[in-house]
Parts: structure tokens; C-alpha cells; sequence
């Protein structure tokens, strides 16, 4: 017996049929990578600063977390963004990272010598070199917050207000909005859903 083909209507019907579905899916699939992008920018905030804060009480000195606009040496201090970086200071002299992000990480020494006002000190960075997801809007009330040695909040050195919430949305109006939150003086951190209502968990109120 012959085997029997596909005429072209067939095909046609097919592909519209699949064309259908595709159209049905794709908004729920982009939903779901905005709120995947959304959820691990907020993440990478809040790891950053967990590490700033568990490297002041293990070294017994203050750790800065500064949001930047990018990791290379024309770096500024930006509110907007989802870079970090995370350095030592002495509160005085050194750990200000601002047009030095290019700097490697490497173990800070001490005590500090004369060459310490020129060194960022720099521990941990984030990944990634530059702003480059125009889908992600980041929202922070500061760049930078300072932790002492027993995890509390400091004054930055540099005066100015210390960061207490970034919100991380999308231009997906869909998608989900987390904030990272920093308690002051305590200095407990906390990511949660914007979405969620006052008294369960994950709640940012």
C-alpha cells in the first residue's frame, strides 16, 4: 500500500493551528522570564549585601555594599542599577569604589599603609560588566550602605543617606516587583513580594 501524504491545505491548517498556539503562550513565557529576571536581579542585591555584612563580623570591620553603574574604571555611584560591589573601609581613608571598579578583588591587608587611600579594597563584585537588560527597572532610595562589625548599620563615611530598599520591577507590567530591604540600626536583610499582603510571609510590610 501506498503511504498517504499531507496535502497543502493539511499543512496549512497545521501551521495555523500552531501559530494559534504559539500566539496563546507567548505572553505567559515572557511573563515568566521577566519574573525569573526580576526575582534573580533582587537575589543578587541581597547576596551582595548578606556577603557585606558577613564580612564586617568576620573580619571585625566595616564592609561597604555600593550599587554602580558599571564595574569599570569610569564607575560612579548609581541608584539605578543592579551592579554591586562590596569593599572594605576603615570608615576614613580607604573602600570608596567609585571610578575604580576595575580594580581586582584581593584580600584587603592590615593595618593599612600610606598607599591605602588609592585602594578600594574591593572583596566581591557582581557578575556581569554592565547594565545591559533594558527590560529591568531598578529603584534604590541610596547606593550605599555600610555594616560594622557586629552586622549593624553605620553612617556611610562620606555623609549621605544609607541604602534601605532597592525595588527591582520590570517594564513587563505583569511581572512581579521585589524589593531588598535593610533594617537600621539592626541591619537584617529581607527580600520580598510587593504583591503580597501585610502579615504573611515574604510580605515586604
Amino acid at each position: 500500500m501506498l503511504a498517504r501524504g499531507f496535502t497543502l491545505l493539511e499543512l496549512m491548517i497545521a501551521l495555523a493551528i500552531a501559530a494559534i498556539m504559539m500566539m496563546i503562550g507567548l505572553p505567559s513565557y515572557q511573563l515568566l522570564v521577566d519574573n525569573t529576571k526580576t526575582k534573580g536581579t533582587a537575589e543578587s542585591m541581597l547576596s551582595g549585601m548578606r556577603l557585606a555584612r558577613a564580612e564586617a563580623i568576620k573580619r571585625n570591620s566595616p564592609m561597604r555594599f555600593q550599587l554602580v553603574s558599571s564595574l569599570s574604571a569610569s564607575c560612579a555611584y548609581d541608584t539605578t542599577s543592579s551592579l554591586w560591589v562590596v569593599s572594605q573601609t576603615d570608615q576614613a581613608n580607604y573602600g570608596e569604589v567609585a571610578g575604580k571598579c576595575d580594580q581586582a578583588t584581593a584580600l584587603p591587608l592590615d593595618p593599612c599603609d600610606a598607599s591605602c587611600k588609592d585602594n578600594p579594597y574591593i572583596a566581591y563584585k557582581s557578575l556581569g560588566t554592565s547594565r545591559d537588560d533594558p527590560s529591568l527597572v531598578v529603584v534604590a532610595d541610596a547606593a550605599v550602605v555600610t555594616f560594622g562589625p557586629l552586622g549593624q548599620v553605620l553612617l556611610n563615611f562620606e555623609g549621605g543617606a544609607s541604602l534601605a530598599q532597592v525595588t527591582v520591577s520590570s517594564t513587563n507590567t505583569g511581572a512581579k516587583i521585589w524589593q531588598v530591604q535593610v533594617s537600621s540600626p539592626a541591619g537584617s536583610l529581607k527580600l520580598c513580594d510587593t504583591a503580597i499582603p501585610a502579615g504573611q510571609p515574604h510580605a515586604c510590610a
